[in-house]
């Protein structure tokens, strides 16, 4: 008789070398190259089996930089289920945040090609292709019903991701005064405007005391109650400067040259967009993730389109239904600001057919900054039925994958994982180890070749270059972003050598000179700029992108 320990036996309960005996479906090439296939892509590729989780699951995919989370999981997640069986079909839209670009560049042209409608919020660029304003929707609500209850509604839902983002517990009630004076302003300048503003026009009324008395005036007795104690304030100068100074960093994006751009008169309607009789839409947001700013509008674009989508699903009455979907799929998630909606959305998202797959880093990215309470971030892992573990050196996530897999899954083997390497957990199914294959690998079943999916980078002039250099200098410092002290030395420097200031600092003509020979020295600065390709510059130093989608 042979004698087997508990833990063993709970061990082959809840850990399998079979992918099938995990949960996962499995799809030969033709499957995926039919549009057969669908769910996250956690293992294989169509070279042997590709491995998905069961449709409508939300999965939070955890693994460190280079691990392969976009490579292996997320860019074959986007194609395979973008491939389309028929044009007559109704495929998923989805909703892709890349703070890389790179899941743009690989993925969006095989998505046209499939009969998707790309569309691309770039906040990289100045001249985003894509635009999408917060205030597009109570202005049509206003202009097209004169419902004022409900375009503030509409509003609203951005209201907790805009606190959320300069939250502070001693300011909380200026804060809170700060979003009801912002939520007037926008209401009344739709009121009283022939042309859509935008959240910018917003804080540059605020921050006027003419326009704002003017806007009060024009209003009459319908002028919201905020505003005219607002006015009030005025002659009490400390007390109106907090709350203009709070007003500004609620609203930072929209006041800098790409916010005045991209969130100016919106070309995306989501209700529209993804409840298409036609082709379905691939919404890219393309937000930099070292850049608050830019990661607050990002969220507050995701929360209005899954509300707008869910609302919109309620009203067609569409439960039971698989004619129309939507997937959510966020690269490095747990870096942007808390996003209220994301909790609805695990809650309830999967009987509006609304998938959601999460890539982070750590699971105490969550609790990071206070986004979350411990709660509610076990609430949103809770909710994802699947969880895939990358390589990994947190303990959160090794105490995790230890308590699922009953001891047999911990710390040493999460270390020993290789790139594209993973262990997957489907709610109520054992654990199983898999390997991801890279896009190269799909790229050639669907006939993409990857070198074809290279966006062309638009280069600009030198003189243009350093133009933007000073123009995001100058927008950075306003909002209360100050650069490293060796970047603003370069910057200085770069400005005196192309312009031969005689102003620059003494600390920028060392920058520019200390390394000058002595011929260099004689032809000036201006010459020793040529050849410095101040494109790659952009890349490599500063992290931003002169690339000009237009």
């Amino acid at each position: 008789m042979q004698i087997v320990s508990y833990a063993e036996a709970v061990s082959k309960r809840t850990v399998t070398s079979d992918p099938h005996t995990a949960g996962l479906i499995p799809y030969s090439a033709d499957d995926v190259t039919s549009g057969k296939a669908s769910g996250l892509v956690c293992g294989g590729g169509p070279d042997t089996t590709c491995w998905c989780t069961p449709p409508g699951k939300h999965a939070v995919i955890v693994g460190r930089t280079g691990a392969g989370k976009t490579r292996g999981c997320l860019e074959p997640t986007v194609v395979v289920n973008g491939t389309r069986r028929n044009a007559s079909e109704h495929p998923r839209s989805m909703v892709i945040v890349d703070c890389k670009r790179t899941m743009y560049r690989e993925t969006a042209p095989y998505l046209a090609s499939q009969g998707y409608q790309v569309k691309v919020v770039d906040l990289m660029s100045s001249k985003s292709q894509g635009r999408w304003s917060p205030l597009t929707e109570p202005y049509t609500i206003i202009k097209e019903t004169g419902d004022v209850g409900q375009a503030e509604a509409s509003l609203s839902k951005i209201k907790a991701a805009t606190i959320a983002s300069i939250h502070n517990e001693r300011d909380a009630y200026w804060e809170n005064v700060a979003w009801d004076l912002v939520s007037d302003v926008s209401i009344a300048l739709c009121l009283t405007r022939d042309e859509e503003p935008s959240l910018a026009d917003v804080c540059d009324t605020i921050n006027n005391e003419d326009a704002l008395t003017s806007l009060r005036y024009r209003l009459g007795d319908e002028a919201p109650r905020t505003i005219a104690s607002c006015i009030d304030l005025f002659d009490t100068r400390t007390t109106w400067s907090c709350v203009k100074s709070v007003v500004t960093a609620m609203l930072g994006f929209y006041t800098t040259t790409t916010g005045r751009h991209v969130a100016s008169k919106s070309n995306i309607d989501f209700k529209s967009d993804f409840f298409r009789s036609g082709n379905p839409v691939c919404l890219y947001v393309i937000s930099p993730d070292n850049n608050l700013l830019c990661s607050t509008y990002t969220v507050h674009l995701i929360e209005h389109a899954t509300a707008s989508y869910m609302d919109e699903f309620e009203r067609r009455d569409l439960e039971g239904t698989d004619r129309f979907g939507l997937f959510l799929i966020v690269d490095e998630f747990a870096r942007l600001p808390r996003c209220e909606q994301i909790l609805a959305l695990m809650a309830c998202g999967r009987s509006r057919n609304c998938t959601a797959y999460l890539a982070v880093q750590s699971f105490s990215q969550f609790l990071e900054r206070g986004l979350y309470t411990a709660a509610e971030a076990k609430v949103i892992l809770e909710q994802a039925a699947v969880t895939v573990y990358m390589s990994n050196t947190s303990r959160e996530i090794a105490d995790d994958a230890q308590f699922k897999s009953a001891g047999a899954i911990g710390c040493d083997q999460m270390l020993h994982l290789g790139t594209g390497d993973a262990y997957v957990c489907v709610a109520g199914m054992p654990m199983v180890a898999t390997h991801m294959a890279a896009l190269d690998e799909y790229a050639r079943h669907l006939d993409i070749n990857p070198i074809a999916l290279q966006a062309p980078v638009a280069q600009v002039s030198n003189e243009d270059a350093i133009e933007r250099i000073l123009d995001l200098r100058i927008e950075d410092e306003r909002c209360g972003l100050n650069w490293e002290i060796d970047a603003d030395h370069l910057i200085d420097g770069l400005l005196a050598a192309f312009y031969d200031h005689d102003e620059a600092t003494d600390e920028a003509d060392e920058t520019t000179t200390e390394d000058a020979t002595p011929e260099e020295e004689i032809m000036g600065p201006t010459k020793i700029l040529e050849g410095i390709d101040l494109n790659h510059l952009f890349d490599s130093v500063f992290n931003i992108n002169t690339e000009d989608d237009e």
